[in-house]
């Protein structure tokens, strides 16, 4: 009885590692060690692993400038539709003007200016979009110039920029991509 206890026990505890490092596995795919936790307003939080921001500087003046060591810098502001300009208008929408994936039918000449200002500075090479806790996240990858625009699913007139020099694909991908989701 005690042999047939052990092979249950050793079945059970088989069953049982398979899910346990299965979960791991997937929790560990989006794990970034310990880190600094950035939260410029109410839609963004940027987790950054510690050992990322080693050699770094950091400043803060209407917004926040992180120059990380030999990976490129950051820029984060909030963009506020008071603020620019844009009235009424769902600013949640603007990246996707940017980026052209939706046709602006605006009829302010102002926010149109502001978008193709936008679209130009950046040059997109590549784009691409991904969900966070908060709403949606815009990437825009070009030559030198990287940004990222944050959405927030309940409030229309405030989006985050992250705006991205000198950083490659890889770590915008792995140190900020993967601190926002």
């Amino acid at each position: 009885m005690s042999h047939l206890h052990c092979i249950l026990f050793t079945l059970v505890l088989s069953m049982v590692s398979t899910d346990l490092f299965a979960l791991n596995n997937q929790r560990n795919q989006n794990y970034i060690g310990a880190n600094l936790e950035i939260k410029p307003n109410a839609i963004t939080q940027l987790k950054l692993p510690v050992n990322s921001l080693k050699g770094s500087q950091l400043a803060t003046n209407q917004g926040i400038t992180i120059q990380f060591k030999n990976k490129g810098s950051i820029d984060i502001h909030t963009l506020q539709a008071n603020k620019l300009e844009f009235g009424e208008t769902d600013l949640r929408q603007f990246p996707l003007y940017i980026m052209g994936l939706k046709p602006f039918d605006l009829e302010s000449d102002t926010i149109k200016d502001k978008i193709i200002k936008e679209k130009n500075a950046y040059q997109a090479v590549k784009i691409a979009s991904f969900r966070t806790e908060n709403g949606d996240g815009y990437l825009i990858i070009g030559n030198g110039k990287s940004v990222i625009y944050l959405t927030d699913k309940e409030n229309e007139s405030i989006i985050t920029k992250i705006h991205i020099e000198t950083m490659s694909e890889f770590d915008i991908n792995n140190l900020i991509i993967k601190g926002l989701i």
